[in-house]
């Protein structure tokens, strides 16, 4: 099966559950729920790791010599909080170690799917977009935090990440990578 963002989620899930399923593909998967019960994250509390932070903080460098940005900036009318969290997140990267502490968003369901689905000796793609700030989020709260603790068998999964692509792999050369990449994956699963 194969499945982006939310309907990768769903080919996790239901792969875990169904024996029929054996191997996934999964495109841009989000791990952190975006809609938890009576809130709706502003812009700056999606910035959740310093690669994304950095990701904002380059659109603002290519605005340095805007007069109209610098105009928005000393009449207020800039996004400030964004800003400064930003630049916090992407330093804090130098001074501090990993935090391992659990986010408050991350998608439990998708960590125990995963398990689930990797212990029964099935096999996971997970292919990701360099512009994607779901590839972050997946870095920092599952990867970083997740598995590089607990062993999983040989060859269980693979991490692939497409340079310069987006969320939906928009650019011809991405769209190229990401068929070349899972031609070969398959090629080896299914020889």
């Amino acid at each position: 099966l194969l499945g982006l963002c939310g309907g990768a989620i769903t080919m996790l899930i239901t792969g875990a559950k169904d024996l029929r399923v054996n191997k996934l593909i999964l495109l841009g998967i989000p791990v952190l729920l975006e809609n938890i019960p009576e809130s709706k994250p502003e812009f700056k509390d999606t910035i959740t790791t310093p690669e994304y932070a950095g990701q904002v903080l380059s659109t603002y460098k290519s605005k340095l010599l805007s007069p109209q940005a610098w105009l928005r900036l000393i009449t207020f009318k800039s996004e400030y909080q964004t800003l400064t969290k930003s630049i916090s997140l992407y330093f804090r990267k130098f001074f501090k170690k990993n935090n391992s502490k659990k986010n408050p968003r991350f998608n439990d369901l998708f960590l125990s799917s995963f398990k689930d689905f990797i212990f029964q000796g099935k096999k996971i793609l997970f292919i990701n977009g360099e512009f994607d700030p779901a590839t972050w989020e997946f870095k920092s709260e599952f990867e970083d935090k997740f598995l590089k603790n607990i062993k999983y068998p040989d060859r269980a999964y693979q991490i692939h990440l497409i340079k310069k692509a987006n969320h939906i792999f928009s650019l011809s050369e991405c769209q190229a990578e990401l068929l070349d990449k899972i031609s070969i994956w398959l090629s080896q699963e299914f020889p």
